[in-house]
Formats: structure tokens, sequence, C-alpha cells
């Protein structure tokens, strides 16, 4: 694989965090050219509301969704750490590393199962990402 290939496949990760955190400015500025044209295909969709979770020390940037059933809903949030958010902005590839090898050395879902109560779920990844499910 040559360099401009592997540049290619990093930076598409890199665009696939800042389209999970809904971060338009972001993806513009990490994304290869030949993604860029199809995130504008589908820029559109709605993609639920943008907000913040705090889970355990971490600040998770995403959007969120509400989805009606029988006696509640559920309520279904994707994120990003704030974080790798700030690192994927410098365009650095060192830092950006560094900053996923400290979530690494968390690993994933951290300490957070001990702080779960009932009607909640959370599941964070060692590259940042971050799942909150809850039902009311």
């Amino acid at each position: 694989m040559s360099w401009a290939s592997a540049s290619e496949v990093i930076r598409s990760t890199w665009a696939k965090l800042a389209e999970i955190a809904d971060d338009p400015v972001l993806f513009d500025f990490v994304a290869p050219e030949k993604l860029k044209a199809r995130r504008y295909d589908g820029a559109d969709l709605p993609r639920g509301e943008k907000t913040e979770h705090r889970i355990g020390d971490s600040v998770f940037v995403g959007t969120a969704t509400r989805v009606p059933l029988p006696g509640g809903e559920l309520r279904a949030f994707l994120g990003v750490d704030a974080g790798l958010l700030d690192a994927l902005a410098t365009g650095e590839p060192e830092v950006v590393f560094d900053t996923q090898s400290r979530m690494k050395s968390r690993g994933p879902n951290g300490d957070f199962a001990a702080r779960e109560h009932e009607g909640r779920s959370v599941s964070t990844t060692d590259a940042g990402t971050a799942l909150l499910l809850e039902a009311y």
C-alpha cells in the first residue's frame, strides 16, 4: 500500500468519527476528496439531535434519537470523545494517535459498567466512540 493510499484510509476513519459527532466542518477538514462528494449526497438526511453526554470522566459529542415505544421510549446516543475531536482538528496524525493510545489504556467501557443503572446501557470503544441506550 502506498503512503497516499494509507493516508486516505486514515483520513477516511477520521471522517467517520467527524460524521458520528455530526461535525460537518471537521468532516470537510479531514475527509479525502472522494469521501466528501459522497457525504454531500446524504447530508440532508435527518441525523437526530446534536448533543453531548458525560460518560465517566469523558465528554462525548454526537447525536441522540428518541424512539417511542408502548409504555415509554428508547433514547439512543452515539458520539465521539471530545478530546479525540480536538485531536482530529489539529490534522496531525501523531496527536490523534497519541490521544487514541490514551483511550486504549482505559480500555473499552472504562469503568462505566459500575455506574450504569437499570434502564441504561453504556458501551465505549478504545477508538473513542460511545453508545448510550436509555429506556424510559
